[in-house]
């Protein structure tokens, strides 16, 4: 299960702790009441980001949201479908006998052979 995102006050204030302050990611953790690897997470955020208290300091919260979390690039392991062909395969369904409706994998293999054959 995925963990919720901490507040950009509480991340800004680990980063304070951290490198403001000098304490531990032990101690930052402690006294924030969240686990030492979760400190570890958002520091290394923000060192990959290269950023430094001085620069952090000085940010708007949306700043350092734009800098520690930047857009995800799309993962498309899977070939995009042929959204076209959608409507055609959903007419074969709906045009089935009585009794075959529920079966979709029918329509979708007549599909594929009718285009192999083209």
């Amino acid at each position: 299960m995925a963990q919720r995102r901490l507040t950009l006050r509480k991340i800004k204030e680990i980063l304070r702790l951290k490198w403001g302050l000098g304490l531990s990611a032990r101690q930052v953790a402690a006294s924030l009441r969240i686990s030492h690897s979760t400190v570890g997470e958002y520091l290394k955020r923000a060192e990959q980001a290269g950023m430094d208290w001085a620069q952090v300091e000085s940010m708007s919260e949306a700043a350092i949201a734009e800098r520690l979390f930047p857009p995800q690039k799309a993962n498309r392991r899977r070939a995009e479908p042929d959204w076209a062909l959608i409507p055609q395969v959903r007419h074969l369904w709906e045009n089935l006998p009585p009794g075959h409706q529920s079966r979709w994998s029918f329509p979708c293999r007549t599909l594929r052979r009718k285009e192999a054959a083209h």
